[in-house]
């Protein structure tokens, strides 16, 4: 058996379902593997995708992706000025992703407040800890204001 070639098909398998558009609970149901391995297989696969494209070959994954959308919120966009709720909210999660995609929905002032959410489960000492190590990074990476 071996192990290494059945964990990168299973990887491969995962990632052509993934690009197909199933749900990462799709293909858990679908390959028999808890949700989190499916998870755990997609970052992994995507850690190494984005290692390995070039910056033309993230243009041209852009440029088809943006072509998706394109294409899907034609496909919905007369239904949607017609009264059509739900191609509707299809259209405007289209032109959210898009937006987001191209950065224009970024905040476009100099305000440059970042917002945080830390969960830590454990001891008091544990969270403490953690923001010690949140606020080091901040302030090693220079994000930290001086203030």
């Amino acid at each position: 058996m071996n192990l290494p070639a059945e964990k990168a098909d299973l990887a491969l398998t995962v990632w052509q379902l993934r690009q197909r558009g199933a749900t990462t609970y799709e293909i858990a149901r679908q390959l028999g593997i808890p949700n989190s391995r499916v998870g755990a297989l997609l970052r992994q696969e995507l850690i190494q995708a984005s290692s390995d494209l070039a910056e033309n070959t993230r243009q041209e994954l852009l440029a088809l992706e943006l072509a998706r959308l394109d294409n899907l919120q034609s496909a919905n966009w007369d239904m949607a000025l017609q009264g059509d709720t739900r191609a509707g909210e299809l259209c405007l999660k289209v032109m959210d992703r898009r937006a987001k995609l191209l950065g224009i929905d970024q905040n476009q002032t100099e305000d440059t407040t970042k917002v945080q959410t830390v969960v830590v489960a454990g001891t008091s000492e544990g969270y403490v800890e953690a923001l010690r190590s949140i606020a080091d990074r901040q302030i090693s990476s220079g994000d930290d204001d001086g203030s």
